[in-house]
């Protein structure tokens, strides 16, 4: 990604999980706190929560390499 384009990074920055998978994740933990899982679902939360934390760290790694390079980005965080 350090190779990227600015507007690259923006794009990645700006991308939105699936609302889909998003709410399928939220539940799941829910009901983890509430009762235990069986094997199916804890292998569908665990598999969730990997795409969640690439995610997180893809936008993250891109919101700091246009930091990094002087851009602004107060702007996209204040969303």
């Amino acid at each position: 990604m350090a190779s990227f384009t600015e507007d690259e990074l923006w794009a990645i920055a700006q991308r939105v999980p699936d609302q889909r998978a998003w709410r399928k994740h939220r539940r799941l933990l829910e009901l983890n706190a509430a009762r235990d899982l069986s094997d199916t679902e804890s292998k569908e939360l665990e598999q969730l929560r990997e795409e969640m934390d690439r995610h997180v760290l893809k936008k993250s790694f891109a919101l700091a390499l246009l930091k990094w390079r002087g851009v602004a980005i107060a702007a996209l965080c204040v969303k």
